[in-house]
């Protein structure tokens, strides 16, 4: 549920400061804002080319600070906040946060052993270990993260703090506008509700916030690293890779270090050889107690990196963990390949409560946002709609602006994919498809994807998603059906089915057999995969872990179950000859258009699918997707549907054989009875499906009226 407003408080705010911080030298002042500006939450956080300023709050108190570099004095910290009495404090945790007090000596001197280090320390001195202002929101933020990039796991901060937070007084800094919730704000809230996200991923948040609010020592320095780690990972939702991270940034313990974090296995790499994670602790005993050290240094030369690695195929993301992906390890975790990229002042076109909706917004992409007011993008000089689905952009880039005409009167041109200046886009693509319909029904032969694509003003691989999302099925799948009713009504005046065929427009009779039922040459088909490049990513969902796998034509895979690894294994055996390549960071986008659909299963999955399969399974699988949400239908009639009235349990054998979970919905099939029967996935999971599909018994009339059109 939705947090209730506080009122901003009507208590003066105090101006503090400015207040010296000394710090040992060397200090990379750089660094540290660099790493906090790829990470600033809007409304919560605002980073400049000279300056770090958030909200705080401390004892029920709310207020703001700025930090900036003073040189060789350290640094200088503005402060304002309703009591005096609390700077101490506050300055306190200021030092933590940029570690102010590391011993740069004996770091060196212990890192300066392991030759590679040595290298890193030579040419970072100065590095230090970013810390939290608080642990609590250090926790939430991690989670966040998870499964996301770093821009949409900001954004997600964003919309959170605007839902929940408490917002200020008033705007002591300019793009400050709310404090971060607190930890009873949350421990009861409905979140993945309110962002629109993974119910796993809400969940584990209540259960962090409610474990912070039972215990005000969860987050507090000092507890060890063993049973700091051992506390944390026995709440829901943290693995050892986040416990570690927390433990580095939040209770500032040294020698932390995130095991078999894919950042650090890469910058270690020697020509075309990682080491394992086995390999990297044993290594890392020598850096000990600055272990924490080593891991910015080294995340920092994997960021250097990134440039040369992003032009490269090898972009191997590693083997996620449940719950912890190798997108989470950017969201709050190792640096970025946005790190990397220069940092801007913030200017802010819009005061900061506005702003603070409409970053929830423009974080769910929710549409009803639309005609409201558009965004545009400072470094590409486009504006969009609030639900334009292309890729989030960098928050400290983003302007808002009420209009469009605004927005072109600031000199930015609409989008070509949302096109903000035009009618809805659902009229303009349904106008589009049609014609496309049009043009695949009148041609002698199957138009290339590109031209039909061309015609409907849209990328060849956006017209495939639509055009999928609107029919129901592929254009080459459209175009098969009508060939297939041209050979059936040939039939009637051919000569021979040869004929037929070929006056179809098929130019080959096993091209007509092939294409028709197995959305692949037999052969290829039976090379279990070989030749196909399949990428794949393991993360987490409501359903437990998941699965994608999608060739260059679509997805080939949804698979859950508990185990990632088990997940692995059965994709390894359904395609042995295939080259798997897992963790692409473009991939990710897909991902969570797949993790979203599996949430809301009652909607139009609108992807391309690369379905393999035998004849029979292709007809079956064909009927499954042809039941309504929120129907279901029995074996028997999914049989009667094919035309194999005799074949039901064939049909329950196809069913299991299924592995596009959700997307092909087996789980709409039941007993004649209503029962539910099996499921691969676990009947749980099939009960859990069937009731967000709002299925309250069987329907098998929808059924039937669906398949036999």
């Amino acid at each position: 549920m939705r947090r209730g407003r506080t009122e901003p408080s009507s208590r003066p705010t105090v101006p503090g400061g400015p207040h010296p911080i000394a710090c040992t030298a060397p200090y990379d002042w750089e660094g540290i804002r660099a790493f906090l500006a790829a990470r600033a939450v809007p409304g919560l956080e605002r980073v400049t080319s000279g300056a770090y300023a958030r909200t705080i709050s401390l004892g029920g108190r709310h207020g703001t600070l700025r930090v900036r570099e003073a040189g060789a004095a350290g640094l200088i910290a503005d402060l304002r906040f309703p009591d005096p009495g609390a700077i101490p404090a506050i300055l306190a945790r200021i030092g933590r946060l940029f570690d102010v007090a590391a011993d740069r000596a004996a770091i060196g001197a212990q890192l300066s052993g392991d030759p590679d280090l040595a290298r890193l320390v030579s040419a970072r001195p100065g590095l230090r270990v970013p810390g939290a202002w608080d642990g609590f929101e250090l926790g939430v933020r991690a989670i966040l993260g998870q499964q996301v990039s770093v821009t949409a796991a900001t954004l997600l901060a964003a919309a959170l703090v605007a839902t929940y937070g408490p917002p200020l007084a008033a705007e002591a800094e300019p793009g400050l506008s709310h404090v971060f919730p607190a930890p009873q704000d949350l421990a009861e809230a409905d979140i993945s509700r309110a962002l629109n996200m993974p119910r796993a991923r809400g969940a584990a948040i209540r259960s962090l916030a409610a474990a912070a609010a039972a215990d005000p020592t969860l987050f507090a320095p000092g507890q060890g690293l063993a049973a700091a780690v051992a506390r944390l990972t026995a709440l829901r939702g943290i693995g050892p890779w986040t416990a570690q991270y927390i433990a580095m940034r939040a209770l500032r313990e040294p020698d932390a270090l995130p095991p078999g974090d894919i950042g650090l296995l890469r910058a270690l790499e020697t020509g075309q050889r990682r080491p394992s994670r086995a390999e990297l602790l044993n290594r890392a005993e020598g850096w000990r107690p600055w272990r924490a050290y080593a891991a910015m240094h080294l995340w920092a030369a994997d960021a250097d990196s990134a440039p040369a690695r992003c032009g490269s195929k090898d972009r191997d993301a590693g083997a996620p963990r449940t719950g912890e992906s190798a997108a989470s390890r950017g969201a709050d975790g190792a640096p970025s390949e946005e790190m990397a990229m220069p940092i801007t002042d913030l200017q802010t076109e819009t005061r900061a409560e506005d702003d603070a909706g409409r970053w929830a917004a423009l974080a769910s992409r929710d549409r009803r946002a639309d005609g409201q007011f558009v965004y545009a993008v400072r470094t590409t000089g486009i504006y969009c709609r609030p639900s334009c689905a292309a890729r989030a952009a960098r928050p400290e880039n983003v302007r808002f602006h009420p209009t469009c005409e605004a927005a072109e009167a600031a000199g930015f041109r609409p989008c070509k994919r949302c096109r903000p200046n035009e009618a809805a886009p659902e009229a303009r693509q349904a106008a589009a498809i049609a014609r496309a319909c049009r043009l695949i029904e009148t041609a002698e032969t199957l138009p290339v994807l590109d031209d039909l694509a061309r015609a409907a003003g849209m990328s060849p691989f956006h017209f495939h998603r639509v055009f999928k999302r609107i029919t129901g099925v592929t254009p080459r799948a459209y175009a098969g059906a009508r060939r297939a009713e041209r050979v059936a009504e040939g039939l009637q005046e051919a000569g021979t089915v040869t004929e037929a065929i070929y006056a179809a427009g098929y130019n080959s009779a096993s091209r007509f057999y092939a294409g028709a039922r197995l959305g692949m040459t037999p052969t290829a088909y039976r090379r279990g995969g070989a030749g196909t490049r399949i990428r794949f990513a393991l993360g987490a969902c409501s359903l437990g872990a998941i699965l994608v796998a999608a060739t260059e034509r679509g997805v080939c895979a949804i698979l859950l179950g508990d185990d990632p690894d088990a997940l692995l294994r059965d994709l390894q055996d359904r395609f042995p000859a295939a080259e798997l390549v897992g963790g692409e960071a473009d991939f990710e986008a897909l991902v969570a258009r797949v993790v979203g659909f599996v949430e809301a299963p009652a909607g139009a999955f609108g992807l391309p699918l690369d379905i393999g399969g035998t004849a029979f399974q292709q007809r079956v699988w064909e009927a499954l997707r042809r039941i309504p949400a929120g129907t279901t239908a029995s074996y028997a009639e999914i049989a009667r549907a094919i035309g194999a009235p005799t074949a039901t349990r064939a049909v329950a054998r196809a069913c299991g054989q299924n592995a596009l979970a959700v997307a092909i919905p087996c789980h709409r099939v039941v007993r004649q009875d209503g029962a539910l029967s099996g499921y691969r996935w676990g009947v749980a999971r099939k009960r859990d499906l069937l009731a967000r599909e709002g299925v309250a018994r069987p329907d098998g009339v929808a059924l039937r009226e669906s398949v036999d059109r």
